[in-house]
């Protein structure tokens, strides 16, 4: 059994390019020979994403540090996470500034993945751009 085989049914937290914003899902199946994958979503929707997207118990962990970028819980009701970027410590949690402005003073670093600069540049401009479109969806 290959590694993308033992993904099926997977947890994870992955992009959905709807919104930009990162959320709870299960890996359905893989799509054909691409690094893409089925996803359904909490809410019991489905759509696909590319695995550059998708986190889980399989993504390499890193130690953090002041200054990382990681992917990290937004909204713990919603169980949305957004990328941030780490501006201090608070207690055996770490304090994230998120891309939507908003702060968290209380993450678990366990419940966090670690981001490459490019990356987290990347996927913020993406959340911009889909938090644009929203705004214009609501005007018109």
């Amino acid at each position: 059994m290959n590694c993308e085989t033992s993904l099926i049914g997977s947890a994870v937290v992955a992009r959905n390019d709807g919104d930009g914003m990162y959320h709870l899902a299960s890996i359905k199946e893989r799509i054909g020979q691409t690094f893409q994958f089925h996803l359904q979503w909490a809410n019991g929707e489905e759509s696909s994403q590319y695995t550059k997207h998708i986190f889980g118990s399989f993504t390499r962990r890193q130690r953090l540090a002041l200054g990382d970028h990681v992917l990290a819980v937004a909204n713990a009701v919603s169980i949305i996470y957004l990328p941030g970027k780490i501006v201090g410590t608070n207690d055996g949690y770490i304090i994230v500034k998120f891309c939507n402005g908003t702060s968290s003073n209380h993450v678990d670093p366990q419940q966090c993945f670690w981001l490459s600069e490019d990356y987290y540049d990347n996927v913020t401009q993406f959340f911009a751009q889909q938090s644009l479109r929203r705004d214009d969806e609501i005007r018109y």
